[in-house]
């Protein structure tokens, strides 16, 4: 249900709290307050009650308490989960091939757009299902899938690569001795490396045909990062990493040579970023209020026209100058330390899973999409979409988990029943 039905997403998310609650809640309560989320939330309250516009501080902070609450149930129940490890690989594969059909609904829209851009709204109506998911601008030539924006979908889309990396390391470390575990044919045949192998070519290729539609440089430059450090970071085999390395190739000769939906190449990517006139005014914004900010959610209520040709700007383009603008200088040390010190944490505890008994290529998977949205955040701020908070979130309480010491160390052959 993630990448597709928000609302959906965030009930369920909301059940899993409340059962974490009830079957835990001195636990959950323990990783809340541990974690320094108290301490965040009450910066965030005595901003919002600072703000300029007072009733839409108010509902932004819905993007954060909650997720602060979640992160602690998610990590309280990985710690006490008696075999966490099979969980964390079925997730990744639930989220991997669940997201397959969004990405290539946008590759089906993307063409549709370009046979008769007129005619889409009306094939839309025709489509039920898909007009009734779809968020997008039916005018705008750049696909959005499921999201509200295609720079979201190149976001999630390289969130899920993180994971398709991770996993397609692990199935390249599996002893094919190995015989599959389960008893039932169609589990057999879930566990079957050659199944398994075409499924993440089938999710790398989807995904980047979803980034080449959604337009987004920012997606191709993260997937070209997250290609590269995958062949430093698994243990595979030569070819494999030269493989990889001609996929990266190819990757920068088709934006070199075809642009990135249908936008070419061009040095006004850099000299005429609009990003540079967005940033300069949340930094205005940052001088005239630099402890508290001027409220979550004001920067599109204060925007002044100073972009040239933008009549509207939602928000600052990066994540930390968005936080610094609106909710000021304390929430964003606040909250940049609280996750670094969980991200440290766990890298402190590296040398506990080094060996064959933990599947470290998951737990790298899982790195490297927490990673692609730090750095998609630099340019973009997509963290307000529920779905890609809620994956963040996942990842971080995979740290914490990491940095407590998950239970049960298993033979890699044994991950999934």
């Amino acid at each position: 249900m993630l990448p597709y039905v928000m609302v959906a997403s965030l009930g369920g998310m909301i059940v899993f709290l409340g059962f974490c609650l009830v079957q835990r809640p001195k636990a959950v309560w323990q990783r809340f307050y541990r974690a320094g989320w108290l301490w965040v939330t009450l910066l965030l309250i005595g901003s919002t009650m600072q703000a300029d516009y007072l009733g839409e501080a108010s509902l932004q902070l819905f993007n954060f308490l909650p997720y602060f609450w979640v992160w602690s149930a998610i990590a309280s129940f990985l710690i006490a989960h008696p075999r966490p490890w099979p969980l964390l690989e079925q997730w990744a594969w639930v989220l991997v091939v669940g997201a397959i059909p969004a990405f290539l609904s946008a590759g089906v829209e993307y063409g549709l757009k370009r046979l008769d851009p007129a005619a889409f709204p009306s094939l839309l109506v025709a489509l039920p299902p898909w007009d009734w998911l779809y968020t997008g601008l039916a005018s705008d030539p750049r696909a959005y899938g499921p999201f509200d924006s295609p720079n979201t979908l190149a976001n999630y889309a390289v969130m899920v690569l993180g994971l398709t990396l991770g996993l397609l390391g692990l199935t390249l470390e599996r002893s094919p001795s190995h015989p599959p575990r389960s008893a039932s044919a169609l589990g057999r045949l879930a566990q079957s490396p050659v199944l398994r192998m075409a499924a993440l070519g089938l999710s790398v290729a989807s995904l980047l045909l979803a980034l080449y539609c959604s337009g987004s440089r920012n997606g191709y430059l993260i997937a070209v990062v997250l290609f590269l450090s995958c062949a430093f970071l698994f243990k595979i085999q030569r070819w494999i990493r030269w493989l990889g390395f001609g996929l990266v190739g190819a990757i920068i000769a088709s934006v070199l040579t075809f642009g990135i939906g249908d936008r070419p190449v061009s040095g006004a990517w850099v000299t005429q970023d609009p990003r540079i006139y967005v940033w300069r005014l949340a930094l205005r914004h940052f001088h005239a209020n630099p402890w508290w900010g001027q409220g979550l959610g004001s920067y599109k209520l204060l925007y002044d026209g100073s972009v040239p040709g933008y009549t509207e700007i939602p928000h600052a383009h990066n994540l930390w100058l968005s936080l610094a603008a609106e909710s000021g200088m304390l929430v964003t040390l606040g909250l940049t330390l609280a996750v670094g010190l969980i991200c440290y944490r766990a890298m402190g505890q590296w040398h506990r899973y080094q060996g064959g008994a933990y599947p470290l290529s998951l737990i790298k998977g899982y790195a490297l999409t927490f990673a692609a949205v730090m750095v998609f955040s630099l340019f973009d701020v997509t963290l307000y979409d529920g779905r890609i908070n809620l994956l963040a979130w996942l990842c971080l309480a995979v740290f914490y988990g990491l940095g407590q010491g998950l239970r049960n160390p298993l033979k890699l052959s044994e991950l999934v029943d």
